[in-house]
């Protein structure tokens, strides 16, 4: 058993003390992180909501990304399926959020994104220019040919 003196518990209470107040100062940094992170989505639903419900919604559409099949609601002592009262199967919706949904649209995208090529086009509307079409590059052009050419 190990024995401590006076001032050895004194300076672990202390040490604890400080690495308790660290770590409830990050918890309060990432719960207000947090926080602002939902203002955010907040403010977004209640401005832009629709039209970004409405590109999701094409996004979805784009890469086939369905909505998740009614399960049929089990009997958790038997397994058994349950049924109402016409016979027919109970069902519950394994994701009634669409959180999964959207990890789905989110891993599609971000494998969209890796197999894209790493060189983007560039734009002379992002250089000052007054065309917003791309412009092609070849890899011996260098930028100031191709600011010149638009």
């Amino acid at each position: 058993m190990t024995t401590y003196t006076t001032s050895k518990a004194a300076e672990l209470a202390r040490r604890l003390a400080e690495k308790e107040a660290e770590l409830q100062r990050e918890r309060d940094a990432i719960r207000a992180e947090q926080e602002a992170e939902d203002k955010t989505i907040d403010d977004a639903l209640a401005r832009a909501g629709r039209a970004r419900v409405a590109l999701v919604e094409d996004l979805l559409d784009m890469f086939g990304i369905e909505p998740a099949a009614p399960e049929p609601r089990r009997n958790k002592r038997t397994g058994e399926i349950l049924r109402d009262r016409d016979g027919r199967p109970k069902t519950v919706d394994p994701d009634p959020d669409e959180a999964l949904r959207m990890q789905r649209l989110r891993a599609a995208i971000e494998e969209l994104v890796a197999a894209a090529p790493s060189e983007p086009k560039v734009t002379a509307a992002e250089y000052g220019g007054h065309s917003a079409e791309p412009v092609e590059t070849d890899e011996e052009d260098s930028l100031d040919d191709v600011l010149r050419a638009s």
